[in-house]
């Protein structure tokens, strides 16, 4: 492996201390290319990274994985429910998730539905992007 990789599959997953892709996948080093930001949010290094793995890996499979209980989804809701801008770098993450539910009535009981529309979102995303 010290010479070349050759994952089976990119991950685009949260920076989430226990989501650990390969753990859950139960696959070792090489096999996975994981890409991982606060609540996966797609900013230009992560798709950058991802089509990395596409054209110069030739990997097959992209898979994004969200989680239960995401805190950067759940600061983004906060920051719209609050009708406030998020501490400085946050903010950014919050401009990248905000989209994923901007159709919806910001509810206090909305984060798991939040978290659902922020997956399909990252995937449409990603699907779109040549």
């Amino acid at each position: 492996m010290a010479h070349a990789q050759h994952p089976f599959a990119t991950i685009f997953a949260c920076s989430d201390s226990r989501e650990a892709p390969e753990i859950i996948f139960d696959r070792g080093l090489g096999d996975l290319f994981v890409v991982r930001t606060a609540g996966h949010a797609l900013d230009r290094a992560a798709l950058g990274s991802i089509a990395f793995s596409i054209e110069y890996l030739r990997v097959p499979l992209v898979a994004v994985m969200g989680h239960e209980r995401c805190g950067a989804v759940k600061a983004t809701l906060e920051a719209l429910q609050n009708h406030q801008r998020a501490p400085d770098a946050l903010q950014s993450l919050v401009n990248l998730i905000r989209p994923a539910f901007d159709d919806y009535p910001v509810t206090p009981d909305m984060l798991d539905f939040a978290i659902q529309a922020n997956i399909r979102y990252t995937v449409r995303h990603l699907v779109q992007t040549p």
